[in-house]
């Protein structure tokens, strides 16, 4: 890999970070019916509005999203505890918690994976340069999850249940 998983995880935030304050004033008011179609489709918010997705282990759902991340692949958007989830130590949930409305959260859930996908791609790394998954703790409703880097290092993935459904919390490199 060109650089470090760490430093492509606080890019690919930082890169995102450029334009929250264009995400910060998409339009959130309910006379709008697009606007009102588009947050009802992106929110995220409570449980019942998430769509049901097979409940798998916790090791397979760590890996499972942090792929769907680094492909861009939307389904990522319905994976990650948005409201908690931090990337190194960068505190995105607090960044997403501080959006005016669900319109402007969906938006920045899809930036997000995006611009984390593209700044994967851009550093040369690839998924087959993290292998070996496997549980390292479970303490409550939360499991940490780890996997080896192909540069000896790892990758610490945190899931959460939240509302009955499994969320990405956290992703740190050791």
């Amino acid at each position: 890999m060109k650089n470090s998983l760490a430093a492509l995880l606080v890019m690919a935030f930082f890169a995102l970070g450029c334009g929250l304050d264009k995400l910060a004033g998409v339009r959130t008011d309910s006379n709008s019916n697009a606007n009102t179609s588009v947050a009802n489709a992106n929110t995220n918010t409570n449980a019942s509005a998430t769509p049901a997705l097979a409940s798998m282990n916790d090791t397979l759902f760590a890996e499972t999203a942090f792929k769907s991340l680094t492909s861009g692949d939307s389904s990522a958007e319905w994976m990650v505890d948005w409201d908690s989830f931090r990337v190194a130590d960068v505190d995105v949930g607090s960044q997403y918690r501080a959006m005016p409305g669900d319109t402007a959260k969906g938006a920045f859930r899809t930036s997000f994976i995006s611009t984390f996908a593209n700044s994967f791609k851009q550093t040369g790394a690839q998924l087959t340069d993290v292998s070996g998954w496997k549980e390292q703790s479970r303490a409550g409703d939360t499991t940490t999850v780890v996997g080896k880097i192909r540069n000896g290092k790892s990758i610490r993935l945190t899931v959460t249940h939240k509302d009955g459904r499994q969320g990405l919390a956290s992703i740190d490199v050791d």
